[in-house]
């Protein structure tokens, strides 16, 4: 039996969560059809051990998004077909506990490190590497991102850091069309107030426009924030997108990303002072 699930014109990670959702109404062996129209970064739908999945992509370019690794709301078309109703999307990441004032103090470390690494450094893979060099970060081998908990790296990184401050664990990435910092752990209101502050700091000449604001409770709470950087008139920008959570059900609650991108929306802020 096939069914066909219509996410077109819904942006990361809706189209996720209502595959999931489906999913788990679904029998062993039935066929779940996703049409939809964010690429995002590629789904990761892990199979139970009983119950092997396999997937099928209709288009070789076609990517749905998870919520913690996705940085972009380019269109493309994608349909992808899922065989096998039994998919664990989710991981939990572990019991450490931590007073709200260690999860704010994360949270701003998490937004400084993002503002000295990625967005001062404008992504630039050999300035990144130099800086990562210069914090004494651990670059971390393949085996090491394997090990990482389920889902925190993006499939197609081509290097990962891991900075210890504090105590502390935070992974600086590159990506194709990325530079990121994550972390496990860290307060969603702190990261969303010191992000908005580093925005609005826009370089001098440049506007700071809203790309992508929204908000999901189901199968667990999550929330998006994405600006851009760009010059009145200018056909490239500078996306600053937070995806935060307060579940310990994410590999992790803070994720910063800064892409460079060619501007493709209306601006919906005025211009910064």
């Amino acid at each position: 039996m096939t069914q066909t699930l219509d996410v077109t014109g819904l942006k990361c990670p809706m189209p996720i969560l209502r595959a999931k959702k489906a999913l788990a109404q679904m029998q062993t062996d039935e066929v779940l059809t996703v049409l939809a129209t964010d690429p995002g970064r590629r789904a990761i739908l892990k199979p139970s051990a009983a119950k092997p999945a396999m997937f099928y992509w209709n288009r070789l370019k076609a990517k749905v998004c998870l919520p913690w690794c996705s940085n972009t709301n380019r269109p493309s078309e994608m349909q992808k077909t899922l065989l096998c109703a039994t998919l664990l999307v989710l991981v939990a990441c572990g019991g450490e506990e931590l007073s709200p004032k260690q999860r704010e103090e994360r949270a701003q470390e998490a937004v400084k490190l993002f503002n000295e690494s990625c967005v001062t450094l404008r992504g630039e893979p050999a300035r990144v590497t130099a800086w990562a060099g210069a914090q004494d970060a651990q670059a971390m081998t393949e085996d090491d991102v394997k090990n990482l908990p389920f889902g925190m790296m993006e499939l197609d990184w081509n290097a990962v850091w891991k900075l210890e401050k504090n105590q502390t664990a935070y992974y600086l990435s590159l990506a194709p069309e990325s530079c990121s910092i994550k972390t496990e752990k860290a307060d969603e209101n702190m990261v969303r107030q010191q992000f908005m502050q580093l925005v609005e700091q826009a370089p001098q000449g440049m506007n700071h426009e809203l790309r992508s604001e929204k908000s999901t409770q189901s199968p667990f709470p999550f929330r998006q924030l994405s600006y851009a950087w760009r010059e009145s008139g200018s056909p490239e920008e500078w996306v600053l997108t937070a995806n935060t959570s307060p579940s310990e059900q994410l590999p992790a609650q803070a994720a910063l990303y800064f892409t460079h991108q060619i501007y493709h929306s209306k601006p919906v802020l005025n211009q910064t002072n």
